[in-house]
């Protein structure tokens, strides 16, 4: 049954055009009208934007780029994911950049309180950890809810689960199960779930 023309979203209410893939988003609440909200490119930098609703007209968004981070290691990504963030807390955003060279890199977006930076700023910063084993493109990375484990898919048909100890990044351990390429993959209470090109899951 055909629904009500009043219950459909005839219209997006917000859309940001970007030059690069986007593979992620975070976006933390400022006040009740205005959030922070960070974009992972696939040239391995995110753009940081502060997006407010407007009173007038009504329902409309405006939007303005606050920073572009740059992390030193430019190479472009299949790949990248960032865990559960809040601006309001004040606390670091990572982010995780799945390579074509086959690694994994760890860097802070943004460190606690940056989002209030000057309008048009671009800040460089260093790579904190490299995660290497995959034999193959990362194609999917996923952090854990509480932001302790991170796991990854690669077109070596692995899957790889990463745990995080004090200040460093541990191999946790490698599932094989895939006879392709593994696309995505995703955490469910105390299981991953990753799906693959060869049709399963």
């Amino acid at each position: 049954q055909r629904q009500p023309e009043s219950d459909c979203i005839q219209h997006p209410s917000f859309l940001l055009q970007t030059a690069d893939w986007i593979h992620d988003v975070a976006l933390s609440a400022v006040d009740t009208d205005t959030h922070t909200m960070v974009l992972a490119q696939a040239n391995n930098t995110c753009d940081v934007w502060r997006v407010a609703r407007l009173e007038n007209p009504a329902h409309a968004i405006a939007a303005e780029r606050r920073q572009k981070i740059v992390a030193e290691a430019r190479c472009i990504t299949y790949a990248m994911a960032f865990p559960t963030w809040s601006d309001r807390s004040g606390s670091d955003l990572v982010v995780a950049s799945g390579t074509v060279r086959n690694d994994i890199l760890l860097w802070t977006a943004l460190v606690g309180g940056d989002s209030k930076a000057a309008v048009a700023t671009t800040t460089k910063r260093e790579i904190s950890h490299t995660l290497q084993g995959h034999e193959g493109v990362i194609l999917a990375l996923k952090f854990s809810h509480e932001g302790q484990h991170l796991a990854s898919a690669s077109d070596d048909r692995s899957v790889r689960l990463w745990v995080k100890a004090d200040a460093e990044w541990l191999a946790s351990f490698v599932c094989w199960g895939h006879t392709a390429r593994v696309w995505d993959v995703s955490f469910s209470a105390d299981k991953i779930i990753s799906s693959s090109e060869d049709g399963t899951v």
